[in-house]
């Protein structure tokens, strides 16, 4: 594949996947200076993994990897997993979870993280309560309850049944505990 458009298919990825432009700058830029310029050099344009893995060869310079030549690497492997799967392997990055305050309900937990945020708590602190919040409210539907006064202390008790006797990994994905 050429290696401009597999650089700009793997650009369109990391934007798909939610990275950071800082961070999409910086693949970019290892790229240019990196397989890029080396391609150059040997006058390809069309790139393998054969020739990515050249280059990752050229980055052991007296034994050692620099931290340069490390994010250079990383770089290049990018592009493989790119080129072989159209994803990348490894370290999955996942997008951020929307916790949605529905209804009445959810009308009354909002202006509750809204009371948090001007309070400045923690942007860790006010997502946890958002989580909890929705999953409480998504329980409460599920259970019939449709509005503020119908809540009560067994509505309470179940949600902390459900995030203490959970499986761990049903109360870490679900609740983030």
């Amino acid at each position: 594949m050429e290696i401009n458009n597999l650089i700009e298919i793997s650009t369109a990825y990391l934007k798909s996947m939610l990275y950071s432009t800082s961070q999409i700058y910086t693949y970019n830029w290892l790229w240019k200076y990196g397989i890029l310029a080396y391609m150059q050099s040997l006058g390809e344009t069309e790139y393998s993994i054969e020739i990515g893995n050249d280059f990752i060869l050229t980055c052991n310079v007296e034994g050692s990897i620099g931290s340069r030549h490390r994010d250079m690497i990383k770089s290049v492997i990018v592009l493989n997993d790119i080129l072989k799967t159209g994803k990348i392997q490894g370290r999955r990055h996942r997008p951020p979870i929307d916790y949605p305050l529905n209804g009445e309900r959810g009308g009354h937990a909002q202006k509750f993280i809204e009371h948090l945020t001007n309070l400045r708590r923690d942007i860790k602190t006010v997502k946890d309560y958002k989580k909890r919040l929705s999953i409480f409210i998504d329980n409460l539907a599920e259970n019939g309850v449709n509005n503020p006064g119908e809540i009560d202390e067994d509505n309470v008790l179940a949600l902390y049944r459900l995030i203490r006797h959970c499986p761990s990994n049903c109360v870490n994905e679900e609740i983030g505990s």
